[in-house]
């Protein structure tokens, strides 16, 4: 659908449209901090910015301390970020490289796997964690609405490559899968197949 397709573009820019939100951060003991937290324009920032209000000092807080956050915005949505190391597949190479460091990530989707989005000035890249990994594999790009739909391909062939391993039977229906079930629902997808394919308790 042309709407959903033009929110997944849009979402990542209305969440950096304010870059002071109030919200809480969860550090790696389980201690939280709620305040003002300057939201970073590149997931691959290695700190945050953190106020207990408008008058205080600005703090900075490395991404090696952090859980996640949780920010409200404007419209007073919740929306979480937590930390991750994300894994691409380099050209001229098959097997996924995991990134040294963590960055910082949007949870858009939660489930039995997770869509999420690294994102800067550029845009959004679309990654899927499986929960149990402490990395996310990377899915697909979104240029734009009629790029989205011309990826279909690649994103059968991501799809593939990631569970290859663990879900024969999500691989095999990607041989009929239909476009326009991709159109609709664009990267969010793959949560949906999984949950049709996949048994998490075998």
């Amino acid at each position: 659908m042309k709407k959903l397709l033009l929110l997944l573009l849009l979402c990542p820019v209305l969440a950096i449209a304010k870059t002071i939100l109030p919200g809480t951060i969860t550090f790696n003991d389980n201690t939280t901090r709620t305040g003002l937290i300057e939201i970073q324009n590149d997931y691959k920032q290695q700190r945050i910015f953190f106020k207990t209000d408008k008058r205080a000092k600005k703090e900075t807080i490395s991404i090696d301390d952090v859980q996640f956050y949780v920010v409200s915005n404007e419209a007073d949505e919740q929306i979480k970020f937590y930390t991750l190391k994300l894994a691409v597949v380099p050209a001229f190479s098959t097997k996924y490289k995991i990134s040294d460091k963590k960055s910082w990530v949007r949870l858009e989707k939660a489930g039995e796997v997770n869509i999420i989005t690294a994102w800067n000035a550029n845009g959004a890249v679309y990654y899927l964690h499986k929960p149990h990994e402490d990395f996310a594999r990377y899915l697909i790009t979104l240029y734009g609405e009629n790029g989205c739909c011309s990826h279909f391909k690649m994103f059968k062939f991501d799809m593939e490559r990631i569970f290859k391993d663990d879900c024969p039977a999500l691989v095999k229906a990607l041989d009929t899968l239909d476009k326009d079930e991709f159109r609709a629902n664009g990267p969010f997808l793959a949560a949906i197949l999984f949950t049709q394919y996949c048994d998490i308790h075998e």
